[in-house]
């Protein structure tokens, strides 16, 4: 439903619904001229916020990694060197529709992700699969894990804007972009960034995990 119109800051109890009142709104505007372009979550170096890089960085050091507490549920994307040539091009040939930016077209879980950026890593990195009461007792939130209400564990399908030009390049790809602009970010930088999980409290979750 559509919140309230004088309703304009973005939580996470708010972004669903705003995001979805746009979409209305250039429907009703432009009827069956409308194009609209719905992401997932974007991947890709230059990303600020910091979650696809924490998993990429954090792997790359291997060693005892914790994982999301379910590591079958899927997880998708979009790598923004993709998405957003392809959103110029629908502009540029005017073409309508209502499109999922989200790959891969096959489903992929989190163990194959973790699997496929182990792959990027010098170290062996053994993965350590949280539970929900580790995480709510140490406190800890993994990136991409808790995603609340906005995204939830479902396959959203990718191909209509597949087959009007959007191409999901292979996940190593992006990770490997990923890593090489983490790396290139000062030591300043890189502390700005780190609002995930430290070190000290992965190795807390971690303990807990192996406690009888």
């Amino acid at each position: 439903p559509a919140p309230s119109p004088e309703v304009e800051n973005v939580t996470g109890e708010t972004y669903g619904p705003l995001k979805a009142e746009c979409d209305r709104i250039v429907q009703a505007e432009l009827g069956s001229r409308a194009t609209i372009v719905r992401p997932n979550y974007i991947f890709g170096p230059g990303d600020d916020t910091y979650r696809f890089p924490y998993w990429v960085e954090r792997v790359a050091r291997g060693g005892e990694v914790l994982g999301p507490p379910d590591p079958k549920v899927e997880l998708q994307w979009v790598d923004v060197r993709d998405l957003c040539p392809w959103i110029v091009q629908l502009g540029e040939r005017d073409q309508p529709g209502i499109y999922n930016a989200s790959g891969p077209v096959v489903p992929v879980n989190w163990q194959q992700v973790l699997e496929s950026l182990s792959r990027l890593s010098e170290k062996p990195a053994q993965f350590r699969w949280a539970t929900p009461e580790v995480l709510k007792e140490t406190g800890v939130r993994l990136p991409l894990v808790d995603p609340g209400p906005v995204f939830v564990s479902e396959h959203y399908d990718g191909r209509k804007a597949e087959g009007v030009g959007l191409r999901y390049r292979p996940l190593a790809a992006t990770a490997s972009a990923t890593l090489s602009w983490w790396r290139s970010l000062t030591p300043e930088q890189q502390a700005e960034a780190k609002r995930w999980p430290t070190p000290q409290q992965e190795q807390q979750a971690l303990a807990l995990l192996k406690t009888p």
